[in-house]
């Protein structure tokens, strides 16, 4: 600030007592003459005579303010009780303050909590806004996302993703070690093994109040939001784990399983893959009825597709299997041959896989299935096959599709061979279709 023209005072503020006030900060050489000179030049702000004049006599005003500052001043010379924050080096969603110059620090502003989900840059055009906010992204069904981490032993870490029922969190390379505050004479592994020697050998134990009780004492743990029916579970080296249904959305946080984080030390670094769950295109419930599913046969089968036919829908139990000789045109095995061959037209999403579910009676052999896929941009993609073991019992087949393009039909065939003919028919039943 500069004297006024003529030396008639400190040009006099437009507003006398702002709603607000700011902090300064000033280093001063270590010498008793510069501190008495700063001190001096602060004190003559308290006099009105250090200010212009004017007729309301103005300058006793601000004098008086200044007052009320030189009595806060701090002239200690302790400039470590300055007051710092950072954005949390672990979790960019967590503000930090350090009243101790940054030897010790302590989140005071957690922005998870205004927010549905925070998506990191993994790469320029991903920036934007987060969660479902405008600018933002959703995840995809069956998008993961990456990240390299570190875990200080008396931190929390927030996984800065919507995390809810369905989702798959997974670590992998985890190393590092941390310690318990001194209490124990070892260090711990992220597993909560104790780490001698640089090595993970001794097997750990639960410790009744921690925050998963049941694990390992100091193991790596992830918490669930308040109120589900488990706090958590412990993260181990390449386990998938799926988040239970009903655990429902929140906080989703890593630490040590230790019910005082505060006087630990070390860390635990890894790497952490969460992907958000398939979404159901399409299911269908054969036991209920056939769906718009219809027998393939000579006349109406999807072209390129066998034009075989084969099998009988049977109302509160799903599609069964046929030997009727005759029935599969082309075929030198009619009769011997037990076959569901049904189709459906009209379907129109992204799928990453069919599930097909069925029971498969004793007296059938290994089955082979067949699936025809037609995708809108390409038509018909050569038939993805697969077989069920030999052996009685419900059985789920999975094929893997091809989720760039969009799914418009699919043509099944589910056939068991049967080699000593006459059988009786229905020896496989399909009870649904699954989609995702």
């Amino acid at each position: 600030m500069q004297l006024s023209t003529g030396n008639q005072g400190f040009p006099l503020p437009a507003v006398i007592h702002p709603a607000t006030s700011t902090c300064i900060q000033i280093q001063v050489p270590d010498d008793p003459a510069y501190m008495q000179a700063v001190i001096g030049v602060l004190y003559d702000l308290t006099l009105w005579l250090s200010w212009q004049r004017d007729s309301a006599r103005t300058g006793i005003q601000a004098s008086q303010v200044m007052k009320t500052v030189w009595n806060n001043i701090d002239f200690s010379g302790n400039c470590d009780n300055m007051y710092a924050i950072r954005q949390n080096p672990s979790n960019p969603c967590l503000i930090d303050a350090s009243v101790d110059g940054g030897v010790t620090w302590t989140t005071v502003v957690d922005m998870s909590l205004c927010i549905d989900g925070y998506f990191p840059p993994n790469n320029p055009a991903d920036r934007g806004q987060p969660g479902a906010q405008p600018g933002g992204s959703t995840p995809a069904p069956g998008q993961c996302f990456d990240l390299d981490i570190t875990i200080p032993a008396d931190q929390k870490f927030l996984i800065p993703y919507p995390v809810t029922d369905g989702w798959t969190v997974e670590i992998s390379n985890p190393h590092g070690a941390w310690d318990e505050g001194g209490i124990a004479p070892y260090w711990f592994c992220y597993d909560g093994h104790h780490f001698t020697l640089g090595a993970c050998l001794t097997p750990g134990l639960p410790a009744g109040g921690d925050p998963v009780p049941t694990v390992n004492h100091m193991a790596l743990v992830m918490l669930y939001p308040a109120g589900g029916s488990s706090p958590g579970i412990q993260l181990l080296d390449s386990v998938v784990n799926v988040v239970p249904s009903g655990t429902g959305t929140g906080l989703y946080l890593l630490q040590a399983n230790d019910s005082n984080l505060t006087d630990n030390s070390g860390s635990v670094n890894c790497h952490l893959h969460v992907c958000a769950p398939l979404a159901v295109c399409a299911s269908y419930d054969f036991t209920t009825g056939m769906s718009g599913w219809e027998l393939s046969n000579t006349s109406n089968h999807i072209t390129g597709t066998y034009n075989n036919e084969g099998g009988l829908y049977q109302s509160g139990i799903g599609w069964t299997s046929s030997t009727t000789p005759g029935t599969d045109a082309g075929n030198a095995n009619a009769g011997q041959i037990d076959e569901i061959v049904i189709q459906i037209t009209g379907i129109s999403c992204h799928v990453h896989n069919m599930h097909v579910h069925g029971v498969k009676h004793s007296g059938a052999s290994a089955l082979n299935v067949y699936g025809f896929i037609v995708y809108a941009e390409t038509g018909i993609a050569g038939g993805s096959s697969g077989t069920v073991a030999a052996g009685s019992g419900a059985f789920t087949l999975d094929n893997a599709l091809d989720y760039s393009k969009t799914l418009i039909s699919i043509y099944l065939l589910v056939a068991a061979a049967v080699y000593n003919p006459p059988i009786t028919n229905g020896l496989i039943t399909i009870t649904g279709v699954t989609f995702d």
